[in-house]
């Protein structure tokens, strides 16, 4: 629900529907996962590229504890 939110903002989920589409219609968490950069491609446009990483970032925390263990390791050594 939150990525649908963040693609409410502005009107984005009526015009970048297939976004929308893509998330509410995923199977899996790891499709969620790599729609983050859709959302993060559609908020860069519209609010920019400082506050559609902060959204980005609430979006990936959500996922703690989700994924395989690979991607989780990963993503623990970005700075943040």
């Amino acid at each position: 629900m939150a990525m649908l939110d963040a693609m409410r903002f502005g009107g984005l989920d009526e015009r970048h529907h297939m976004v929308v589409r893509r998330i509410f219609f995923a199977q899996d968490i790891q499709t969620l996962w790599y729609a983050r950069s859709d959302i993060m491609t559609v908020l860069a446009e519209q609010v920019g590229e400082t506050q559609a990483k902060e959204t980005l970032g609430h979006l990936s925390r959500l996922f703690d504890g989700l994924l395989p263990e690979a991607r989780a390791h990963r993503r623990s050594r970005q700075p943040r």
